[in-house]
């Protein structure tokens, strides 16, 4: 029997894939997140993935990128699930994916998963063009183009800032770290996605940020003063700023390694729930 996982945070998909493909004989397990579906896989060896695009804690593309860098899964076959793929051009084999589908009726999207099924039960097919299923049934919405404009203007900003940035979750789960803080830490994004923040720290800093973590009551506003700790051999500021949408906390954290010493850098929300930390690679004098 092949093994599905399908990884969406909407519960209604969840509920029309697993019913569709447990109803073809296929082993279906679901996750609601991308951090959620690197648990899973911890534990499970799907064959195919059905991964949506926009998600809380890990994004569908990040997720894709991941799971190819783990030799476990190079086999394994990605099937994107977009419902913007009118609105923005989605690269999916740059990221990883197999196969492409635009999120429609479900009377329509039916012929397409299986379509997508039938050529990833043979492994020799060459990978598709590029081309993706399902959008001749859909129409362009003007206010998630704009969204997604919006989008993609603070993520060009994120990874060209030279301060580190993490985000964490209210359990202090690493789900969004920029290419700076990948450098500072010496740690590859798919190590550090989904593992304890804690973790990155030894000994009295790693009491210390979990007491920093534990005593956050106000999530409203910056720490005012920065907390000094070691990552990868560099003494860091980390300044922390909250950010809540009523749902659960995440905060932003930032951090500036200097030479000589240690500067204060205010840190910026990445725009949803999470605690981001900024670290810099530039040096003073």
């Amino acid at each position: 029997m092949k093994k599905i996982l399908v990884v969406d945070n909407h519960p209604l998909i969840l509920e029309f894939m697993t019913t569709l493909l447990a109803g073809e004989d296929y082993q279906v397990k679901t996750a609601e997140n991308g951090l959620e579906a690197l648990d899973v896989l911890s534990q499970y060896h799907p064959d195919i993935i059905f991964i949506d695009l926009v998600m809380p804690n890990i994004d569908g593309e990040t997720l894709c990128r991941v799971i190819r860098r783990k030799p476990q899964f190079e086999k394994t076959y990605l099937i994107i699930l977009s419902a913007i793929a009118v609105e923005t051009k989605v690269d999916f084999i740059s990221f990883g994916a197999d196969a492409c589908i635009a999120k429609g009726p479900f009377g329509k999207m039916k012929k397409h998963i299986f379509d997508a099924l039938s050529e990833a039960a043979d492994m020799d097919l060459k990978k598709e063009s590029g081309n993706i299923r399902g959008l001749e049934d859909l129409y362009a919405r003007e206010i998630t183009g704009e969204l997604l404009s919006i989008k993609r203007h603070f993520d060009v900003v994120l990874k060209s800032m030279t301060e580190g940035i993490m985000e964490i979750t209210d359990d202090n789960r690493i789900i969004f770290t920029n290419p700076a803080a990948i450098s500072l830490s010496g740690i590859s994004e798919e190590r550090l996605l989904a593992s304890d923040f804690r973790e990155l720290f030894k000994g009295d800093d790693r009491r210390k940020i979990g007491a920093l973590l534990a005593g956050l009551k106000d999530h409203s506003a910056a720490l005012s003063d920065g907390v000094e700790a070691v990552i990868n051999d560099r003494e860091l500021e980390i300044r922390v700023s909250p950010v809540n949408s009523g749902k659960k906390r995440r905060d932003c954290y930032s951090y500036r390694y200097y030479r000589k010493k240690l500067l204060a850098y205010p840190s910026a929300a990445k725009g949803k729930n999470g605690i981001c930390r900024h670290f810099s690679s530039w040096y003073g004098s």
